[in-house]
């Protein structure tokens, strides 16, 4: 009797399937509706990221752009399989150094280490978000950065934040609500 359920629905899965490799554009649409709702998330990302640096750092729009920002979260999405989840915590994580760095009245975010910032923050990120994490020394090698900065500069990220690795719902529920809405708007439309 398992035997038969187990075969009627191994045979259904075949067959839907069968029917998505016969027919390409199923498929091609649902990849580019979900690359579609990708891409506007990294775009909306990037916007939220520059908004806080611009905000946070004089001349900061004179050394990146949101579209740079978008294909650094473009090339994380595909090379460390970063998550919109994980991009929401990215932004409140830059959020909270901002108003912590902005409370001791220090200026350790500037011009000249924005990048190294903002590979600081996947760490840091990945690091609250995952199991299982690239070690500091693949982002070294993949932004040819010495570990020692990467290491120094993390350890002063999570001292500016007071080691609070926690992000208060209200912070992250009104990004999520902001990236909901842009799937809620491509699904009507």
């Amino acid at each position: 009797m398992k035997d038969s359920i187990l075969s009627e629905n191994l045979e259904k899965c075949t067959k839907t399937q069968i029917v998505e490799f016969a027919h390409p554009m199923l498929f091609q649409e649902k990849s580019s509706s979900f690359l579609g709702f990708e891409n506007q998330c990294q775009q909306l990302l990037a916007q939220k990221l520059f908004s806080i640096l611009e905000r946070a750092v004089a001349g900061a729009s004179e050394v990146i752009s949101i579209s740079s920002i978008a294909l650094f979260l473009k090339y994380l999405w595909h090379r460390t399989y970063m998550i919109v989840e994980e991009g929401i915590i990215l932004v409140a994580f830059l959020e909270k150094f901002v108003r912590n760095q902005t409370a001791r009245g220090v200026k350790i975010l500037n011009t000249k280490n924005i990048g190294t910032m903002l590979i600081v923050l996947v760490i840091v990120t990945m690091k609250s978000c995952r199991d299982k994490v690239c070690l500091n020394q693949f982002y070294a090698d993949e932004f040819e950065i010495p570990s020692a900065v990467l290491n120094q500069s993390e350890t002063t990220f999570l001292k500016v934040i007071k080691n609070e690795m926690w992000i208060g719902y209200s912070d992250y529920s009104l990004l999520f609500d902001e990236i909901k809405k842009v799937k809620d708007t491509q699904i009507t439309n």
